[in-house]
């Protein structure tokens, strides 16, 4: 397989998808990987050191996007990608669609599969390549925080772990995953006095036990968020549902109660952010105030650090690559149930020749049968031979389309109302459609004797009356098959 690791162009995103290291294990595999010149540069990793592991350098992005079957990065594709995404390719990335909806609608027009590194998830609900960034996001909240206490950088002063006859600051961490338990574990480091909200109390006891120092735990509800923050002096937001929103927990009303020059770093701002006044900011400008406030809600925070960063998600994400690479996507997700829960889109494709939809080819069609064409019935593959309708089916004529007369969808508990009658109960409305439809169906030998029908099922049923097995038949007082839940037009049998 052809493997593609584009520079990424997130502004002061430094990190890439791939060591050199890693990119000779991909090789000596037998794949092709192609590297974008100077994608490594930020992390400390020179183009010579990708040559020597064996990757051919390319200019430019759009060389790596049109010729790799699966492209690996680090960030999600921003509108600049957006034109280099196309049908038949692979991507596998750090993709966040809960908060960016337009990029997954991108994805689906382009006809991309997309796999994200933050949903790829082990039997224990764990998520193996999110926890690397997640610890370093959390240690490094921690120190941003402190640089922005000090009155030099706009906060209140404050030193974090105070002094000899000084309190400490309070941190209030919300979430105790991965980010918040290293958070937390920094901070009691530094000497602040440390309260953990989190809504498990599994978790809040394992931190309990486990850290040690000024910390306080507490169950997660509104008013225990609310004295949480109004105390503190750091707010981090470390709230994580894996593939969704994070939740907005401190309203606006919350961040005014904060003390003026106190700092708010909102990690999950990936994922939407756990703060009502957050939005997403760069580290070009990674800083801005509400209320006196100071939000810190930069979306890459361990890109601050990139060569940490890359060496644990390269080595972390590689296992994963290898899969995919070997074994084709398609294979690689049946056989890793973890990976499959990664898959955020998933395109079918088409080929451009020689395929054909095996429940409507000319075999089928020789019969001169018009009736609507049906799938293949489940365990039957693709290529299997149609079974042909024996000769008296074919001699009498009633492979003519034939379809049952009009009818009204009733609503929840009304009856069938047949033409120039009174309403009934379900099951005697479709009995009379039934009678009515024998009496004036144009196909040859279906009317008149009801044994006389040469079809499967019941001794001369019509086959589009015959319900399939394991759905009540509606001559048994079912319900009739409506289009849409509760309303629309019946839908039509199957057979």
């Amino acid at each position: 397989m052809i493997i593609g690791v584009p520079k990424e162009i997130m502004d002061q995103e430094y990190r890439v998808a791939a060591t050199p290291d890693i990119v000779a294990l991909l090789v000596g595999h037998g794949h092709r990987v192609l590297v974008q010149a100077g994608a490594g540069e930020g992390s400390g990793y020179p183009d010579s050191a990708y040559r020597q592991a064996g990757a051919a350098l390319v200019p430019d992005a759009a060389s790596v996007w049109h010729a790799a079957d699966l492209v690996i990065k680090v960030k999600e594709p921003l509108p600049p990608e957006y034109p280099l995404l196309r049908p038949g390719l692979t991507l596998f990335c750090y993709l966040h669609l809960a908060a960016k909806p337009d990029l997954a609608r991108v994805l689906l027009e382009r006809g991309t599969t997309a796999i994200a590194f933050e949903t790829v998830q082990l039997a224990d609900g764990s998520l193996p390549i999110l926890s690397p960034m997640s610890e370093i996001a959390g240690r490094a909240a921690v120190q941003i925080a402190a640089r922005y206490l000090e009155r030099t950088s706009g906060g209140v002063g404050l030193l974090l772990g105070g002094a000899a006859g000084v309190p400490p600051s309070r941190v209030a961490v919300l979430g105790g995953g991965v980010v918040g338990t290293w958070a937390a574990q920094v901070a009691l480091g530094m000497g602040a006095t440390v309260t953990v909200i989190d809504v498990n109390g599994e978790r809040l006891r394992h931190l309990q036990g486990t850290l040690s120092g000024r910390l306080y735990t507490a169950f997660s509800n509104p008013a225990t968020i609310a004295e949480a923050t109004g105390a503190a002096d750091v707010l981090i937001g470390a709230v994580l549902v894996p593939g969704a929103r994070a939740p907005r927990l401190v309203t606006a009303d919350m961040v005014a109660a904060m003390r003026r020059g106190s700092v708010i770093v909102d990690v999950s701002v990936d994922q939407g952010g756990c703060v009502e006044t957050t939005r997403l900011t760069h580290h070009s400008n990674p800083t801005y105030e509400v209320h006196g406030v100071i939000h810190y809600c930069v979306g890459n925070i361990p890109g601050v650090v990139p060569r940490t960063s890359t060496h644990a998600l390269a080595h972390t994400a590689y296992p994963y690559y290898e899969k995919l690479a070997t074994l084709g996507v398609r294979e690689a997700l049946l056989s890793d149930p973890a990976l499959a829960k990664g898959v955020n889109v998933y395109a079918r494709h088409r080929p451009t020749s020689g395929w054909r939809r095996p429940w409507s080819c000319p075999q089928r069609r020789s019969w001169g049968c018009s009736r609507p064409t049906r799938r293949p019935s489940r365990g039957q593959h693709e290529g299997a031979p149609h079974r042909r309708r024996p000769p008296a089916y074919r001699a009498s004529g009633l492979g003519r389309r034939c379809r049952l007369p009009p009818q009204r969808s009733p609503g929840p508990g009304a009856g069938v109302r047949p033409q120039g009658s009174t309403p009934v109960g379900l099951a005697q409305g479709h009995a009379q459609l039934r009678r009515e439809h024998r009496a004036d169906c144009p196909a040859r030998g279906h009317g008149g004797n009801r044994r006389a029908g040469p079809y499967r099922g019941e001794a001369g049923e019509h086959p589009l009356l015959v319900q399939p097995s394991g759905r009540r038949a509606l001559s048994q007082g079912g319900p009739p098959l409506l289009d849409g839940a509760g309303g629309g037009r019946p839908l039509p049998p199957r057979y």
